[in-house]
């Protein structure tokens, strides 16, 4: 008998399967005279139950599932096929499977004597299957149905270890979710943030260049004035020029000399405007002298002239 509950106890299968042997032997004796008393049935039954055993021995699980259930299907009722059914279950790894073999024989305690090994296959079924509050549950039935077996209450024993070792991480579990919740939202506001102060800095330096731009506008296009100074003070120069002052009309009046009308025509080239001024100025002066010398002459004053014409 097997204290870690790996596999079904050996020695209890081997006493229902000692039953089963019997049944069938009864059957193969019985020969014609059961198929005539209307046991066709159930001589098919131990027969596809036969085929199952020796599957069974020879390892060979899926073809022992396969005659048993025959079997099964042709006596429903009767435990020690359900408890062959079951155990090829469990060698197959099919543990929730041979659960419900198991645990249908263990609910005949009053009628049938292996309930006890049925309960105690189902526990470790259970076992198995990952199922330890279900095993925990069904071995602490057999203790309370009498059973003081050694491997029932190692199994037990185990059981319950298990589970408390479960339930102390799954309450442990919980804080470090929470931690590691905190951690991941505390992550994620720094990325958000880190994302927003990145987009802010981008509309300033975009903000700042425009700024920079419209700046830069206005200066080009004043230096692009000031690149021409010279044309434009020439001009003010010419438009503040001042006109030569002409003589009021007179009748006695005479035109000046040619040569006065031919001072007034346009610049020789490399004079300034100063020079012209000053040019100017002094023949004003001259036209003035000859206007007063003409008008004395006309009126009988001085003939002398101071200037010799």
């Amino acid at each position: 008998m097997t204290r870690f509950p790996s596999t079904p106890v050996i020695l209890r299968s081997a006493i229902a399967w000692r039953g089963l042997r019997f049944v069938v032997l009864l059957g193969v004796l019985l020969g014609a005279d059961a198929v005539e008393a209307g046991w066709d049935p159930f001589q098919k039954a131990q027969r596809a139950a036969a085929r199952g055993e020796a599957a069974m021995a020879a390892g060979d699980s899926l073809k022992a599932i396969e005659q048993f259930l025959k079997a099964q299907a042709l006596a429903p009722d009767d435990p020690n096929i359900r408890m062959a059914v079951g155990e090829a279950f469990y060698e197959n790894e099919e543990f929730n499977s041979a659960l419900a073999q198991f645990s249908a024989v263990a609910q005949n305690e009053e009628s049938y004597p292996g309930s006890g090994d049925a309960l105690y296959n189902a526990g470790n079924a259970a076992f198995r299957a990952g199922d330890y509050q279900t095993a925990l549950d069904i071995y602490s039935r057999a203790v309370a149905r009498g059973s003081r077996d050694a491997d029932l209450l190692h199994n037990l024993e185990l059981t319950q270890s298990i589970l408390e070792n479960s339930e102390s991480q799954e309450e442990s579990q919980p804080g470090d979710e929470s931690q590691d919740g905190e951690e991941q939202e505390q992550q994620d506001q720094e990325q958000q943030q880190e994302q927003q102060e990145q987009q802010e800095q981008q509309e300033q330096e975009q903000q700042e260049q425009q700024e920079q731009e419209q700046q830069e506008q206005p200066e080009q296009e004043q230096g692009e004035e000031e690149e021409q100074p010279e044309p434009e003070e020439s001009e003010q120069e010419e438009e503040e020029q001042p006109e030569p002052e002409t003589a009021p009309a007179d009748s006695s009046a005479v035109d000046p000399p040619p040569a006065l009308a031919d001072s007034t025509l346009a610049l020789p080239e490399g004079m300034t405007p100063q020079q012209a001024m000053r040019l100017l100025d002094a023949l004003d002066h001259d036209e003035e002298e000859l206007r007063k010398s003409i008008q004395r002459r006309l009126r009988g004053g001085n003939t002398e002239s101071k200037h010799d014409w």
